[in-house]
């Protein structure tokens, strides 16, 4: 953190990285953060090699035992793919891994916003609220509204000190946007801008564009071939892959297009994605990948994967459950963390805004898919962000309806009223790609 950052967190009373807090008679030192996180992250990489060791030897004995014979009901294996011959693959051998501990809360409560990381920073972009709360760039930030109203600010986090600091807001408030990191410039494409008329469905066609490095914004001269809310994005090869949506007044669901960042032309994608809303997706090599969402009828599950080079599509290992309205952050190594959802009630097709603890992890060379340790807190609507091998995760939603019936029926509230500003940060062991065979 700059001098005139730490004076302007200083006087906002935020803690700065040796935990001295302004606006108190007393000035306390604390641990950095920076220092705790580096040392747990030595300490689960040692072990993350003795496991790896392990897994490895265990592996190969267990492989070559059940091969020949004398196998004792279970059998590990690096391949998901082949097993002994008479035992069922039963999953990986370090599910449900991982935990979550938590963090300072935000300012406000917030959803359906964005959270993208540049550097050691993770920037939030516009959202929806409904606290009565000083918000740079909202008019109405001390007006509580039934339907929330949609904020245009931005706020850097800092993950190494936990300092929050608000910057120069966007030139106009979204919720429901897509965003894309490429380089040090942040896209923000399509979403709302207004919310205080629950019918009334118009999303943006233009794209937004934070420098990082310059601090402003500006918007781009093309437009969306077609506006959309609840759409993905990520960025590969100097280009922006925007997927899947809603079209003005939830008319329809939507595939994919394209920015090419060089001409700043806008254009689809060929056919082949499964049309759906609420999804979302990240680069994976040659594969813009999708999964989840809303579509065509209910939750959906579908992994699937764009190839740049090919301009075709293909089906990746479904997601063991159906899910929307979720997280899901590129790890390295070719992983993807999905995390929480919105979910419908058992047997009861388009029921919705139900929270999901559920954390599974994807594995694109293995094509497989692994539970780990769920959410302390169920929750959709949120994003989350991976910086230095944790993943930060951010305010949303719990269980809620905006339906009066069930209001009276379950005794629930508005989803707006009840959004979430706690956060949490997720750690695990790297473990090696390890599987479990059990004999019939």
């Amino acid at each position: 953190m700059e001098l005139a950052d730490k004076k302007a967190s200083d006087a906002a009373g935020l803690t700065d990285g040796a935990g001295v807090t302004a606006g108190g008679a007393r000035r306390r030192r604390r641990c950095n953060p920076a220092i705790i996180l580096g040392s747990l992250g030595f300490a689960l990489g040692l072990i993350s090699l003795i496991f790896a060791i392990y897994a490895a030897t265990v592996a190969r004995k267990g492989l070559t035992a059940a091969n020949s014979g004398g196998g004792t009901g279970a059998v590990l294996s690096t391949d998901p793919r082949r097993g002994p011959a008479g035992a069922a693959f039963d999953g990986g051998l370090f599910a449900g891994s991982g935990y979550f501990a938590p963090m300072r809360p935000m300012k406000y409560s917030r959803s359906d916003f964005r959270a993208s990381p540049v550097g050691n920073d993770i920037y939030l972009t516009g959202g929806l609220t409904n606290e009565a709360a000083p918000i740079p760039g909202d008019a109405n930030s001390t007006v509580a509204k039934p339907t929330g109203r949609a904020i245009p600010n931005l706020v850097r986090y800092d993950t190494y000190t936990g300092a929050a600091r608000e910057l120069a807001p966007m030139p106009e408030p979204r919720t429901r946007h897509a965003a894309a990191v490429y380089g040090n410039n942040i896209y923000i494409m399509g979403g709302l801008t207004d919310v205080s008329d629950p019918d009334k469905h118009d999303p943006a066609g233009t794209v937004l564009v934070y420098d990082v490095t310059k601090g402003t914004w500006s918007t781009l001269p093309g437009r969306l071939t077609t506006p959309r809310t609840d759409a993905c994005a990520t960025a590969i090869d100097g280009k922006i892959y925007l997927m899947g949506g809603w079209a003005a007044n939830y008319s329809a669901q939507l595939g994919g297009e394209v920015l090419d960042l060089k001409t700043g032309a806008w254009s689809p994608l060929p056919d082949g994605m499964i049309k759906r809303g609420d999804c979302e997706c990240a680069a994976l090599d040659d594969c813009v990948f999708v999964v989840g969402g809303w579509g065509p009828e209910d939750f959906s599950n579908v992994s699937e994967c764009y190839h740049p080079s090919k301009g075709a599509w293909s089906r990746r290992a479904d997601m063991p459950r159906p899910r929307g309205d979720f997280a899901a952050e590129l790890l390295p190594g070719g992983r993807v963390l999905v995390l929480g959802g919105e979910s419908g009630l058992p047997g009861k097709q388009g029921s919705n805004e139900h929270a999901m603890h559920h954390v599974d992890l994807y594995d694109f060379g293995d094509d497989v898919w692994t539970r780990k340790a769920p959410l302390p807190e169920a929750r959709f609507r949120f994003d989350a962000a991976h910086v230095d091998q944790r993943v930060y995760v951010y305010g949303g939603q719990p269980t809620c309806t905006n339906s009066p019936k069930d209001n009276e029926a379950l005794g629930r509230q508005p989803c707006v009223k009840v959004a979430l500003d706690s956060t949490y940060v997720f750690l695990d062991i790297d473990h090696p790609n390890t599987y479990l065979y059990t004999k019939q």
